[in-house]
């Protein structure tokens, strides 16, 4: 999936109020997506050597990071519903 897909997917996902076992789903595939991207733009990052480049790749892994924690306590609450 695409950086900029993941991140409005996750956004949808957290403004659900309503919890079945299909958005739970839909959630935990979106969660791994994002650890696959995350992990990508790591290893871009590593290998990177313009700093403007790395700053930017930062910046999304950052992002990236902070959306699937929102999304990992969002699936823990829906679960414990």
């Amino acid at each position: 999936m695409k950086y900029k897909l993941l991140i409005e997917t996750v956004n949808e996902l957290l403004g659900l109020k309503k919890t079945n076992k299909k958005d739970r789903k839909q959630l935990k595939k979106t969660l791994k997506n994002l650890k696959e991207k995350e992990k990508e733009l790591k290893q871009k990052y590593k290998i990177e050597s313009d700093d403007a480049q790395k700053q930017e790749l930062r910046n999304k892994i950052k992002i990236l990071h902070k959306q699937r924690q929102k999304g990992l306590s969002l699936l823990k609450e829906m679960q414990k519903d």
